[in-house]
C-alpha cells in the first residue's frame, strides 16, 4: 500500500523534528545579546535549504533522495551517496538519543542508569517503526498540539517571571559580524535546519506537493520564531 501523508501531517513531523533536540540542547550564546541575529540569519538560510530540497524533488520527478542521486550520478555512485546518507542519518539519530537520554537522566530520573533510559527510548522508536510512518505522522499531530501548548505556557511564565529582566537583552549590535557569521556557519545552519535532509525520503509521500511548499515554509519559520523566543527568554533570566 502506497504511503500518503497530508501536508498538515508533514507540518507536524517537521515541527517536532526541528524543535526536538534544538529546544532541549539550546542555542549557542557566544554572541550574547546579539544571539537574535544568529537565530534569524540561520532561519533565513534554513528556509533556503528547505526550498533547495523541494527544488531537487521537483527536478527529480518527486522521487526520494536515492532515486534523485541515481538520476544525476548513475547507479553505483548513487549507492555510495545513499550509504553516506544512511550513516549521516544514524549519526543524527544516535546523537539525539544520547542528548535526550542524558537530559532525562540528569533532570528527571538521576537514579536510573543511563543505559536503561536509552533502551526505553529505543523501544518506543522501534514500536513507531513497526507501526509505520503514517501512524507516526498521525501521532505527531497530537504531539505537536501538546508541544505547542506546553511551550506557550513556558513562554508566558518565563517572560512574566520576576527573574526575567529586559535589561539583560541589551546592549545589541555589540558583536562583530565575523563572530555572528562564525556562530551561523556551520553550527547555526546544520543544526537544526540542515538536518531536514532526512525529510528528503518523506517529501515524495506528500499527497499535495503544492501545499507541501507552504506548510513546510510555515513549519521552518515557526521553529525559528520559537527558538528566538526561547533564546531571548533564557538570555533575559
Amino acid at each position: 500500500m502506497m504511503v500518503r501523508l497530508a501536508p498538515i501531517e508533514m507540518f507536524s513531523l517537521m515541527i517536532n523534528f526541528l524543535l526536538g533536540s534544538a529546544i532541549v540542547v539550546g542555542w549557542n550564546f557566544e554572541t550574547k545579546q546579539d544571539v537574535w541575529m544568529t537565530i534569524l540569519l540561520s532561519l533565513g538560510i534554513g528556509v533556503g535549504i528547505f526550498y533547495f530540497y523541494i527544488m531537487l524533488h521537483s527536478i527529480g520527478k518527486w522521487g526520494n533522495l536515492i532515486q534523485i542521486f541515481e538520476l544525476g550520478f548513475g547507479r553505483w555512485l548513487s549507492k555510495l551517496l545513499g550509504l553516506i546518507y544512511c550513516l549521516y542519518f544514524l549519526y543524527i539519530a544516535g546523537r539525539v538519543l544520547k542528548d535526550f537520554s542524558f537530559f532525562v537522566a540528569q533532570v528527571l530520573f538521576n537514579n536510573i542508569p543511563f543505559g536503561i533510559i536509552s533502551f526505553t527510548l529505543l523501544l518506543v522508536v522501534s514500536y513507531g517503526c513497526f507501526l509505520g510512518i503514517e501512524a507516526m505522522a498521525r501521532s505527531s499531530l497530537i504531539l505537536c498540539a501538546f508541544t505547542g501548548v506546553f511551550i506557550l505556557i513556558l513562554m508566558v511564565f518565563g517572560y512574566l517571571s520576576p527573574y526575567f529582566e529586559l535589561s539583560h537583552l541589551t546592549p545589541v549590535f555589540r558583536t562583530s559580524w565575523k563572530q555572528v557569521f562564525s556562530s551561523v556557519f556551520p553550527t547555526g545552519v546544520t543544526f537544526p535546519y540542515g538536518e531536514l535532509i532526512v525529510f528528503t525520503m518523506l517529501f515524495p509521500y506528500a499527497n499535495d506537493k503544492k501545499a507541501l511548499r507552504k506548510y513546510g515554509f510555515i513549519s521552518v519559520c515557526t521553529t525559528g520564531v520559537l527558538l528566538l523566543l526561547a533564546g531571548e527568554m533564557t538570555l533575559g533570566r
